[in-house]
């Protein structure tokens, strides 16, 4: 068989992390949502240092995966809104953030929602996600 035409090699599964197990919930990557996640701590504080966020800011954070943006979003303190399109990790994500009452966690997905009605009434936002390439 020739090289161009090998077949693909096993998808490795990701272990997501929760707070209320004490072993990791592993789950395979969805080819179809173009899932990548984002495990990059360099890449991560980058993000947070180009965002210039602060606690009056609202986030809206767009796949959020497994949350490790998320925690550092939520270190800094603001008002954030996570929209996750895979049912799974919306819901991983609600369990883990379920006791902080400036997270939302939405399971949509975000070309679809109506940004505008999540941003009434705040002056200062910002949008910050891992899409996919």
């Amino acid at each position: 068989m020739p090289k161009q035409y090998k077949k693909a090699k096993a998808r490795k599964s990701i272990d997501i992390f929760s707070f209320e197990r004490p072993k990791p919930t592993s789950f395979k990557l969805k080819k179809s949502l173009g899932q990548n996640l984002l495990t990059d701590t360099d890449v991560i504080n980058k993000s947070l240092m180009a965002a210039e966020l602060s606690p009056q800011d609202l986030v809206i954070e767009i796949g959020p995966g497994t949350g490790v943006l998320t925690d550092k979003i939520i270190e800094i303190g603001p008002q954030l809104i996570a929209i996750e399109l895979d049912k799974r990790l919306s819901q991983h994500l609600k369990m883990r953030y379920q006791g902080h009452d400036n997270v939302n966690i939405f399971q949509a997905d975000a070309s679809q929602v109506d940004i505008p009605s999540l941003l009434q009434g705040h002056s200062h936002y910002k949008v910050m996600g891992n899409l996919p390439y």
